[in-house]
């Protein structure tokens, strides 16, 4: 895809319009349009922030870590791994979270979580189509997770699919969960512009 000048249409359909900016630096490739506002530092301090090793108690020798929900400092084997945390660990201890997960399954939050799944599903069917059919197009392999496209700021969170035409389900760009967010809250903030 060659990239089109702002508020020009492109041969994939579509406008783009004067906010997004073509990102080829932290992980995104030339011709990616993703909505973000100049970059605050170049590409190669990006690429230093993105490729840092992660200071995991284990290796830097601290045996411990205090738990964010209960306060009780516990070794690092109570906590399982979180790959995007700083120190690839969760910031809640093992016990806590499965308390959590105990709550939430004894007042319904399964239940709950499926039947607000349905109702968003029968309010965008196209979404959910869209959704479905990345999910199973991932699950085969027919598609493979690139880097995040987003840039400006440190990457953090686990990688989703973001469709700019739910009408074209397999054409996504893969941002981690800021970047998302921040593409989703600007299109949010246009269109509620649009309709005032």
């Amino acid at each position: 895809m060659t990239p089109t000048p702002a508020g020009k249409s492109s041969s994939r359909g579509g406008t783009r319009t004067p906010d997004m900016v073509i990102n080829s630096h932290c992980g995104g490739s030339a011709g990616q349009a993703v909505t973000t506002s100049p970059p605050a530092v170049n590409a190669h301090e990006c690429a230093r922030i993105r490729t840092a090793p992660l200071k995991s108690p284990l290796k830097s020798g601290t045996a411990n870590k205090r738990c964010t929900r209960c306060g009780a400092l516990k070794s690092v084997r109570a906590f399982t791994a979180r790959p995007d945390s700083r120190d690839g660990l969760r910031s809640h201890c093992k016990a806590c979270v499965a308390g959590y997960v105990r709550r939430w399954a004894a007042t319904g939050g399964r239940a709950v979580w499926r039947r607000n799944s349905q109702e968003m599903a029968a309010r965008f069917p196209e979404r959910a189509r869209a959704r479905r059919l990345l999910r199973l197009a991932v699950k085969s392999g027919k598609i493979a997770k690139s880097p995040c496209a987003g840039g400006g700021t440190p990457c953090r969170g686990r990688l989703e699919a973001h469709h700019p035409d739910y009408a074209r389900p397999l054409d996504v760009v893969w941002m981690c969960q800021r970047h998302h967010r921040l593409v989703a809250h600007e299109g949010s903030l246009r269109g509620a512009a649009r309709r005032a």
